[in-house]
C-alpha cells in the first residue's frame, strides 16, 4: 500500500465494522451539488440524544444507494438499538459488518470534499484494495463541534483487499 503517495492525506486505518443500526433523516442529493446537507443537519441535530433507543452520541452522515447518474441518498443520523418508535420522517439503515479504511479529516468540515477526492482519486488507486459497493459513512464523535464545523470526524469507506 503506498499510501505516502496522497501527500495531504495520512495514511488510514483498517477497521472491521460489527452491523451498526443508524436512524435518522434521509434526502437525496446529486453528487455534483449536494449542498443541501448542512440543512438537513440543521434539521437533524434538534433530535440528537432524544431519539428512543439512541446509543450513544455519535452521529453519522452515511452516503448510500448510489444510481448511474451519481445521486445518492444521504443520511443524518445516530446508532439505535431497535426502529420501532422512530421520530416522523425517520428513516433506518443497517450498515453490514463490514472492512473499512478509515480515514480522518483534521480541518473544516467545508473541505470533506477534498478529502473524499484524495481518497477515490489518489489513495484507492496507490493502495492496492478496492472499494466496496456499499454505503461510505462520516463519524461525528464528541470532539467535533457542529457550531463551528471543527474538531475533526472520520470517513469510513468499506473496502476489499
Amino acid at each position: 500500500m503506498n499510501a505516502t503517495a496522497v501527500s495531504h492525506l495520512a495514511p488510514p486505518r483498517l477497521e472491521t465494522l460489527r452491523p451498526l443500526e443508524v436512524a435518522g433523516l434521509v434526502q437525496r442529493y446529486d453528487s455534483q451539488s449536494p449542498s443541501g446537507i448542512p440543512d438537513q443537519w440543521q434539521r437533524f441535530t434538534p433530535y440528537i440524544g432524544h431519539i428512543l433507543g439512541q446509543l450513544g452520541e455519535v452521529t453519522y452522515g452515511v452516503s448510500y444507494n448510489f444510481d448511474k447518474e451519481s445521486n445518492f441518498d444521504y443520511m443524518c443520523g445516530v446508532e439505535v438499538k431497535e426502529t420501532r418508535n422512530l421520530p416522523k420522517g425517520f428513516k433506518s439503515l443497517l450498515l453490514p459488518a463490514q472492512k473499512y479504511a478509515v480515514f480522518t479529516h483534521a480541518g473544516h468540515v467545508a473541505g470533506i470534499r477534498a478529502t473524499y477526492t484524495a481518497i477515490w482519486s489518489k489513495w484507492l488507486p496507490a493502495a492496492g484494495c478496492r472499494a466496496v459497493d456499499g454505503p461510505t459513512f462520516e463519524r461525528y464523535d464528541s470532539k467535533y463541534n457542529p457550531l463551528t464545523g471543527r474538531g475533526g470526524f472520520e470517513i469510513w469507506i468499506p473496502i476489499q483487499w
